[in-house]
């Protein structure tokens, strides 16, 4: 059954489907955090509410925290289709409102966002996601805090990035890698899906083999919506061809100034290649890895 929300108001319902709350923070995109019996709320609205405010809430339908599959919501599944990240959203409300000095630092040198440091960023998440240890990329204060302080949370952080790191590093040599990198635009948590795929295809002029490598880059970005990067890469001819694929048409402006880099990179690298713009909506499709099932249930507050 589709999800069904849960009702503050306490008519017409019997006492015992009501049950009180805390409000303990905030996640990034400003949605309050409410601690309740048994675990901690989400609360889908950008309404500010102080820290310590009780709030009553009722359930008006059993919650369902499985699916078809047995697996739980939320963590891996929610994180391939709903692009989020909770634990994580969650670990950085609570180095925000534990350590404030801290956060800015914290921020800027692990979670990749779109400054000077985003590269280095993704390449630094990718090496830990490949060594499959969380503490190779949440170091520090941060990772000291939440051992002290929420250590359930930090267990959820471990499971979901043990789980990224499996599907990251055990992918059939046939199938498509894929990561999925934490990316803050501004105050919002968002996500970078990326896949690669390596294949030998022919030979080269001198009989050897030749390697090549496709990857997609896909995201979602606030003005100009969904953006996917497809390129193909042949070591040994030294060739990058790059589709760019869009909602729709991209401005004249931005078309410009787009391939003056993709040209300038080409030229510094000695690289040949094309670059090719789509603007029909119309994108390349990769499919779930095995082990993740599509969301088909769950509970709105």
């Amino acid at each position: 059954s589709p999800p069904q929300p849960v009702n503050t108001s306490a008519a017409n319902s019997p006492a015992e489907n009501l049950f009180r709350g805390v409000v303990i923070g905030q996640r990034t995109g400003g949605q309050p955090l409410v601690k309740v019996p048994g675990g901690i709320l989400s609360l889908e609205t950008n309404i500010s509410v102080r820290p310590g405010t009780e709030i009553q809430l009722q359930t008006v339908n059993p919650p369902v925290r499985v699916n078809g599959s047995g697996l739980p919501h939320g963590g891996i599944n929610q994180m391939f289709e709903l692009r989020q990240w909770p634990a994580l959203d969650e670990a950085i409300s609570h180095v925000q409102n534990t350590q404030p000095a801290a956060t800015q630092q914290f921020l800027n040198g692990t979670v990749p966002q779109p400054n000077t440091q985003l590269t280095t960023n993704i390449l630094f998440f990718l090496t830990a996601l490949r060594g499959g240890d969380l503490r190779q990329w949440l170091t520090g204060g941060p990772m000291r805090s939440l051992e002290r302080d929420r250590p359930e949370l930090l267990g959820r952080m471990n499971d979901d990035f043990g789980q990224l790191s499996r599907i990251f590093n055990e992918s059939p040599s046939s199938d498509w890698r894929t990561a999925l990198v934490p990316f803050l635009n501004g105050s919002q948590l968002e996500q970078i899906r990326m896949f690669s795929r390596g294949r030998r295809d022919g030979r080269d002029k001198d009989g050897d083999d030749d390697d090549q490598t496709r990857f997609v880059i896909d995201v979602e970005l606030s003005q100009l919506s969904r953006v996917q990067l497809d390129g193909l890469v042949k070591a040994k001819e030294k060739h990058f061809d790059l589709y760019l694929r869009t909602d729709g048409p991209l401005p004249t402006e931005m078309r410009r100034d787009i391939t003056a880099i993709f040209t300038a990179s080409a030229e510094a690298t000695g690289v040949a290649g094309r670059l090719v713009y789509q603007g029909s909506g119309e994108f390349v499709e990769i499919p779930l890895p095995q082990n993740v099932e599509p969301l088909r249930s769950g509970v709105l507050v």
